[in-house]
């Protein structure tokens, strides 16, 4: 594992665009017994020709020691130089008092080497951060931001400006979603669900100078079938400059195939009914 620069990240204040949300975080009365979930999970984006910011707001509740681990740790993969980190803030809210465990010594960035015996490397860069002392009881807030420029990546540039889940392993109490569209071009916002077996496409143009904003509350783990891979029967909202999803259905098809996500009991023809 090679151990890289700091010009992968920074630490800052979140940019004039994002709107702060604010919840109650001592309101226990609707709090699922789960052995964690999120009580806000915010999602924000800009989109400008050639540059696009994202902007994450989570705020996470540890009810059992065996997710201690993973919230612990932030992790950031990127593809290249032209991708970019953005730490606002990271807090524990512990018994009501609130407080900062933004620490630069514990963010690192490296390059994970997946095999040396053959001379190969994985020119993907992963940003990590680690949060000391997080425990059972415990509320943990991250804030970061995404900031990428146009390159070369077929999934970003050409296809995909993002994608946002909305289907859960855990309970979340809220999720928003918040797209500005500050580009010459339309987008196209998918909403790719099913509904008692059959899949849906409901589709909504954002075009230059307009705004997406929505709040889904409420939202309760899922379980996922196996007849198909998860990305493809999960509900999900999808960014994208395609005019159609069964043009981003086939571009997953290939993109997927290629890396060997998917298995042989998949068939291509599936794409042609939706």
């Amino acid at each position: 594992m090679e151990t890289l620069t700091e010009s992968f990240y920074s630490i800052q204040a979140p940019a004039g665009w994002i709107n702060q949300s604010e919840i109650d975080l001592t309101d226990a009365s609707s709090q699922p017994d789960a052995p964690y979930f999120f009580l806000l999970a915010d999602y924000q984006a800009t989109v400008r020709d050639g540059k696009v910011e994202s902007y994450l707001h989570t705020v996470e509740k540890i009810n059992d020691s065996s997710r201690i681990e993973d919230a612990s740790l932030y992790l950031r993969e990127m593809q290249d130089g032209s991708q970019r980190v953005v730490f606002h803030g990271v807090d524990i809210i512990r018994n009501g008092e609130r407080f900062s465990v933004m620490d630069p010594e514990n963010i690192e960035v490296y390059r994970r080497e997946t095999a040396l015996e053959s001379h190969v490397t994985n020119n993907r860069q992963t940003v990590s951060l680690y949060v000391d002392d997080l425990r059972v009881g415990d509320l943990i807030e991250y804030r970061t931001s995404l900031i990428y420029k146009a390159s070369q990546h077929l999934l970003w540039v050409k296809h995909i400006r993002g994608i946002y889940w909305l289907t859960w392993d855990c309970p979340v109490l809220l999720q928003k979603i918040r797209i500005v569209n500050r580009s010459n071009r339309t987008l196209n916002l998918h909403h790719h669900r099913i509904d008692e077996g059959r899949p849906f496409d409901d589709c909504t143009l954002l075009k230059p100078r307009q705004e997406f904003k929505r709040e889904y509350p409420e939202l309760m783990p899922k379980k996922i079938g196996d007849t198909a891979p998860d990305w493809w029967w999960t509900d999900f909202l999808i960014v994208t400059r395609n005019q159609s999803w069964r043009q981003i259905s086939r571009y997953l098809y290939g993109y997927y195939s290629d890396t060997g996500a998917l298995g042989n009991n998949f068939d291509i023809a599936t794409l042609d009914r939706i």
